[in-house]
């Protein structure tokens, strides 16, 4: 598992020695690519070697600073590394890798790899491209408990292009330095390579962890349109991996992971948030679903399992994909107790409450319209009616464009403008923004 870097201070990571670098370069550079017998001034030329000269000796004098403090601190630093504070360090990067890596090789046959974390651990804090590259020199000789850490280290401070000193580490070597490689390939490896990677490795020599862990990085990413699991990732059957795959399904549906996801989300051992993630992302994916298979399938299953926790959640699922038993379920108890209880106007706003949420407003109206004439003939019961029940009876009127009882049962809820406003965007009011007294009372004109 890739280690979680330590919170620090953000490092200037030697931002002036490396703009005075780059212009040194750049200066060397510019004065190769002019042709030879260019005339040059003596001014000129003295003004830019005078340049070359100040720049050199900076760099210079920034090295010495950094061996000098290196030597320094060294003990201290290697008697603690998790508690050492590396501003010091981080003030004379990128000079200070030269030699903290001097240091480390110098070390490699005698010292045991414990021994040589620490200097992996602040090089992947304080090097820059030009020291990752050396330090993927060295990866080979490091020992395999070393070796991982600084395949991380390498990719994170090499730059774009550091993930190809770290890919010959995952076609080759123990299985552990393979998919630690790919882990981290999937972090900083090109996305359109990483479907390959997945698939070069057989799917028998997969760690559950780590492809988990691979998918999620994956996931985190901006994946193409166009990206596929390999047949062999996707088919694994472990509900550690399903986490990883439904990572990646969330950002990108694929048509063919139908009949997987109706799977997990009606797999009642699994643990309830996989399986809510697994139904998320089915409904994200019903579109580019060819069949509707996924559908009839939880269908079945709110018939079959009715008790089931995440019964409602699905049945709400069905409904926002129009399919009618989300409803049926959903209504199923609030119509029960209607009908056993028709004087009960708790029972009908309950209904009618329902009805609303599921844009059904002329029956959602029919039912306020019984309770509102029952709470009408009883002051006792019209007290008790709260300003959430008279808007959702408003909400129901304005959806069944019964409007003269829409704009009475709003004036009823008591609901200042201040207070209405918030309901300003719910599509029943839309329409009716334009029209007295509903522009008055939601504070239009």
């Amino acid at each position: 598992m890739l280690a979680e870097k330590r919170t620090k201070p953000a490092f200037p990571a030697g931002s002036l020695i490396l703009f005075e670098m780059s212009m040194l370069a750049l200066l060397t550079a510019l004065t190769l690519a002019c042709p030879q017998g260019t005339p040059v001034s003596g001014a000129e030329a003295s003004g830019l070697e005078s340049l070359l000269d100040r720049l050199a000796a900076r760099t210079a004098e920034r090295r010495q600073k950094a061996e000098a403090h290196w030597l320094e601190q060294k003990e201290l630093y290697l008697k603690a590394p998790d508690q050492y504070d590396l501003e010091g360090f981080g003030a004379l990067a990128p000079e200070i890798q030269g030699p903290v890596l001097e240091d480390l090789v110098a070390q490699l046959d005698s010292q045991p790899g414990s021994a040589l974390l620490p200097y992996v651990g602040l090089l992947s804090e304080i090097m820059n491209p030009t020291g990752a590259e050396h330090l993927a020199l060295h990866l080979p000789a490091l020992p395999l408990s070393v070796r991982l850490p600084a395949l991380t280290a390498v990719a994170s401070r090499g730059g774009p292009k550091a993930w190809r000193l770290v890919e010959p580490f995952f076609h080759q070597g123990p299985m552990q330095q393979r998919l630690h490689s790919m882990e981290v390939l999937a972090i900083y490896g090109p996305v359109k390579r990483c479907q390959s990677w997945l698939q070069a490795l057989p799917a028998d020599q997969w760690d559950e962890r780590s492809l988990s862990r691979v998918l999620q990085r994956l996931g985190q990413r901006s994946l193409p349109e166009d990206f596929r699991l390999p047949e062999s990732v996707r088919q694994n059957p472990s509900p550690t991996v399903l986490t990883g795959l439904l990572s990646v399904w969330q950002q990108i549906p694929d048509p063919e992971s139908e009949a997987f996801l109706s799977g997990a989300v009606t797999t009642l051992h699994l643990q309830t948030k996989t399986r809510q993630q697994a139904l998320s992302v089915l409904e994200k994916s019903a579109l580019s679903f060819r069949w509707r298979n996924a559908e009839r399938q939880l269908a079945d299953h709110l018939r079959n399992h009715a008790s089931d926790p995440m019964a409602e959640t699905i049945a709400w699922t069905l409904h926002r994909l129009d399919h009618k038993d989300g409803a049926k379920f959903l209504l199923r108890i609030p119509e029960a107790e209607v009908k056993a209880r028709p004087r009960d106007y708790r029972a009908r706003m309950k209904l009618g409450r329902l009805l609303v949420d599921l844009d059904r407003h002329h029956d959602a109206y029919k039912e306020y319209q019984v309770a509102i004439k029952q709470v009408e003939v009883n002051e006792y019961a019209r007290r008790r009616v709260g300003s959430d029940d008279w808007l959702y009876a408003a909400r129901a009127a304005a959806g069944a464009r019964r409007l003269k009882d829409a704009a009475e049962w709003l004036e009823s809820s008591h609901l200042s403008t201040a207070e209405l406003r918030q309901y300003i965007n719910l599509p029943e009011f839309q329409a009716l923004l334009n029209k007295q007294p509903f522009k008055r009372m939601f504070g239009e004109g």
